[in-house]
């Protein structure tokens, strides 16, 4: 289920780059109790979230939802996918607030990251 960030291919799924906060970035609904699931095109999820039975009751609410559902490794890189952190003049990400679980409600424009995400989803 995961969608193998190590290494960069998160970068390759289109989802890190995507999330950047701008004009044509997927909007993310934050904490999944903000956001209802009949609107989520995409959950992603840490694997190192604190609670098992949280991490089961996500996996099964999009299960019966039919919202497509990815996993990242850590709630960090979560953050910093969701965007919860400052970036610097040279681009990286400081100051990364840790994320369970995030859920895109809206793509935005389309791009290529979009692309690579939409052919990984159809692929699995």
């Amino acid at each position: 289920m995961g969608c193998g960030w190590e290494g960069g291919a998160g970068r390759d799924l289109g989802v890190r780059g995507g999330a950047r906060p701008g004009a044509s970035s997927p909007r993310a609904a934050g904490p999944l109790h903000h956001s209802p699931l009949t609107q989520a095109q995409l959950c992603i999820l840490a694997d190192d979230t604190d609670s098992p039975d949280y991490k089961k009751l996500i996996e099964a609410l999009c299960a019966e939802r039919n919202v497509n559902l990815i996993s990242v490794p850590t709630k960090l890189q979560l953050g910093e996918i969701a965007g919860l952190c400052r970036i610097d003049s040279d681009g990286n990400a400081k100051n990364v607030v840790a994320c369970s679980c995030a859920v895109v409600t809206d793509y935005g424009e389309e791009s290529e990251g979009l692309s690579v995400l939409q052919e990984y989803l159809k692929g699995r």
